[in-house]
């Protein structure tokens, strides 16, 4: 309901809310892009995310996640589409992750029904600051 509340508030801000991971790359080679991925629920945008964690040492210098379920669009003055976030935390099934991970995680992490089908876990995966500053989309792939 808080996201929901939310949304309604960016619109009403001139913004467009979205459902989805909003996440910047930069690349080893030094190639940087913010991608957005949106999609139904169980589509695997969180998912996404966590292979790109995975691939990060091999290829990825630096991955920041801005929205990893909710955020907002906005056109600035100069025509550029920028992406802000909702909340510093992902809301994850248990089974999507590398065996371990969520219990490795369990000191900063609420996991919910672990013996249960569809167990879930919610990790912090950015701060305050990513989520708030407003970063441009690429537009190109």
């Amino acid at each position: 309901m808080v996201l929901t509340l939310h949304n309604v508030v960016m619109m009403k801000r001139g913004r467009l809310p979205f459902h989805g991971a909003l996440v910047k790359i930069a690349l080893k080679n030094g190639i940087e892009k913010t991608v957005l991925l949106i999609g139904d629920t169980a589509a695997g945008k969180s998912e996404t995310l966590e292979a790109l964690r995975i691939l990060s040492e091999e290829y990825l210098r630096e991955i920041a996640i801005i929205a990893d379920d909710m955020g907002s669009l906005e056109i600035n003055e100069e025509g550029e589409i920028i992406g802000y976030g909702t909340e510093i935390g992902a809301f994850l099934r248990l089974d999507d992750l590398q065996k371990g991970y969520a219990f490795g995680q369990i000191d900063r992490a609420i996991i919910m029904s672990p013996s249960q089908g569809n167990a879930r876990i919610v990790i912090p995966v950015t701060t305050y600051d990513v989520v708030i500053k407003g970063h441009p989309v690429d537009k190109q792939p």
